[in-house]
Order: C-alpha cells, then sequence, then structure tokens
C-alpha cells in the first residue's frame, strides 16, 4: 500500500548500516528512513536508542573497525537484528548496508538484501506474535541497490514468500510505499501478477 509506516500498527521494520549507527548527519542522512526515526521518535538525540542497541547487540559478534572516520566503530554481520521500542510501538532495525570505513558511504547489493531479509524474517517469526509487520520499500533509498521500484517490490515479495512456506512469520505483512512511488508503480498490476504466479 501507499502509506507512512510510522502510521500502521503493529511492528515496523527499518534498514540500518552494519554499524547501526545513530547520530545524524555523515552516518546517518536524515532524508533516510533510519533518520526520520531518529528524528520523529528520539529528536534526533541518539543516546537512549543506543542503551536499547548496546542491549540487543552487547552479547552478539562484532568486529571492530578502528579506521572508520566517524560514528560506531563496532561491525555486525549484515542481517543482524535489533528489536528498539519507541512510544510505546516496536520497530526491528537490521543490518542492511556495508558501510566505507573511510567516506561512511552506505551500499547494499541483491545478494546483501537477500541476505538480510532472510535474517530479518527469522527474528520477525521470534517478535511478531501474532501482530502486523511493515517493512517500507526495502533498498530504495540510499542504501545504493539501485534497482527499479517493481524488481524491489517483487524481490521483496518473492523474499516474504519463501520464507513464509519456510514457517509462518505472521498473518499480516504490509510493503509500505511512500505516496511519491505512486507514478513509477501501479499495485494491481503486481497484485495480480503475484495472484497467477
Amino acid at each position: 500500500m501507499f502509506s507512512d509506516i510510522f502510521e500502521q500498527d503493529g511492528i515496523r521494520v527499518i534498514g540500518a548500516s552494519e554499524y547501526f549507527d545513530t547520530k545524524l548527519g555523515r552516518t546517518v542522512s536524515d532524508k533516510s528512513l533510519l533518520g526520520i526515526f531518529l528524528k520523529k521518535c528520539f529528536g534526533g538525540f541518539p543516546e537512549t536508542i543506543d542503551k536499547q542497541l548496546d542491549a540487543e547487540l552487547g552479547n552478539l559478534t562484532a568486529t571492530p573497525e578502528p579506521t572508520k572516520v566517524e560514528g560506531k566503530k563496532m561491525c555486525f554481520p549484515i542481517g543482524t537484528c535489533a528489536l528498539v521500542k519507541a512510544n510505546d510501538d516496536n520497530y526491528l532495525l537490521f543490518a542492511l548496508s556495508k558501510v566505507d570505513p573511510a567516506t561512511c558511504k552506505c551500499s547494499s547489493d541483491v545478494e546483501l538484501l537477500w541476505r538480510a531479509l532472510h535474517r530479518m524474517w527469522g527474528r520477525a517469526r521470534v517478535e511478531c506474535g501474532g501482530h502486523p509487520l511493515n517493512l517500507p520499500l526495502i533498498g530504495g533509498g540510499l542504501s545504493g541497490l539501485g534497482l527499479p521500484t517493481r524488481d524491489l517490490l517483487n524481490l521483496i515479495i518473492l523474499s516474504a514468500i519463501t520464507e513464509t512456506k519456510a514457517g509462518d512469520i505472521t498473518k499480516v505483512i504490509r510493503l509500505i510505499l511512500l505516496r511519491d512511488r505512486a507514478d513509477e508503480i501501479d499495485l494491481r498490476e503486481v497484485k495480480a501478477y503475484w495472484e497467477k504466479a
């Protein structure tokens, strides 16, 4: 659907970098969904979310990257997930993109996206508890995937179908697209295609 992910009930999924950076600026663009989330739910001040991320990620394996010029220095595997609460709502942040330590520029590709989605679905199975799961057009923003909207949407749908066949995730999975994508894709065509598939 075309809507605002923050208006949906249930768990909301947000992509992050492999460092789970939370400081707006060079490491997190205020134009990214993560940046909007940080401003909307944490006022742009990362201390509160960082405490939750430390609690969630503290026991996981991470690789130090001392050469990273700004932001956090511990690098987590692609697909690593962290459940964060804000204003009584649950958000599932997951490592979607690699980061160039010299420039802090994020990038991803289809293989990384598929791997990240696989791990995110696995965590969602544990966390949803019957609540809806809401995903944005993952990879459609600043992660640099570069796929057309329709291809990206179909890739996410294929991933959801594949994972659902492996085991139930939750009853309702919503893919939320920004309204500015309405000129790029007709959701009726996408629905018709997957009903025939």
